[in-house]
């Protein structure tokens, strides 16, 4: 018999009739091993051993969850980061076009001004 935990490479055995005088039976073990507490130990491990490996079963699916989860994120950044873009284009070209705007007006500005000077230059206002 093998396990995870155990291997037992051979087993010695001895046959008798029942006498019905003993209520039960136990495991004969050597004075120097814990026998008892050994196989409680081992139970106990097997149970352990069994709750992990399920476990891990339920977290493998469970992180294939979240990694579908964090793509699908992933993918709405990108979608966001792409309008981030958009809208810093139309930004800049808003402030492109008004500088414009504004170079004409400013432009229209002095020239009206400079006129309005020489006007009242001839007419000796100023």
């Amino acid at each position: 018999m093998e396990n995870s935990l155990i291997r037992v490479d051979d087993v010695e055995t001895a046959y008798s009739e029942a006498s019905g005088s003993f209520p039960g039976f136990r495991k004969v073990i050597d004075p120097e091993e814990v026998g008892d507490r050994l196989d409680e130990g081992v139970g106990i491990l097997k149970e352990i051993l069994v709750t992990v490996k399920d476990g891990f079963r339920d977290l493998g699916g469970k992180m294939d969850t979240m990694l579908d989860k964090q793509d699908s994120m992933l993918d709405k950044q990108d979608s966001m980061l792409d309008k981030q873009d958009s809208i810093v284009s139309e930004i800049q070209g808003l402030r492109f076009d008004m500088n414009s705007y504004m170079n004409q007006r400013f432009e229209r500005i002095e020239s009206d001004l400079a006129e309005l000077k020489a006007a009242m230059r001839e007419r000796g206002i100023i």
